[in-house]
């Protein structure tokens, strides 16, 4: 004999569908523009043209990664880099945006105060 499904799973199925939706219309409403490093700035054209952003690696898959591009102006968007999308450049792209963050991270050199939290004791 089989049991009815209750209220509870088709609550979960509902969720699930209702998530997928969203995260559709998130993926299909995404900023798209050209991402390109001079050397020492990223520049997005989805944002400020003519300002440089700052680029900050969020999550890395390999062939997938989330960045957040602040502008100089205060925007600020969350962008998935495809490697498909890339042209063949996907590696060169990857070690810009870590070597960028690396040479970021070493112009401000943390100092003891920097490490210090609320709450936290010297």
């Amino acid at each position: 004999m089989t049991q009815p499904l209750s209220a509870a799973f088709f609550s979960l199925i509902a969720i699930l569908v209702a998530s997928a939706a969203c995260a559709l219309q998130a993926w299909r409403n995404a900023p798209v523009g050209l991402l390109r490093w001079d050397g020492q700035h990223w520049h997005w054209t989805a944002l400020d043209t003519e300002q440089a952003c700052q680029l900050t690696p969020v999550f890395d898959l390999q062939s997938v990664m989330l960045v957040s591009i602040h502008s100089a102006a205060g925007r600020k968007a969350w962008v998935w880099l495809e490697a498909s999308s890339g042209g063949g450049n996907w590696a060169a792209l990857r070690r810009a945006v870590f070597g960028s963050q690396r040479a970021q991270n070493a112009k401000h050199k943390p100092t003891a105060e920097d490490s210090l939290q609320d709450g936290d004791f010297a």
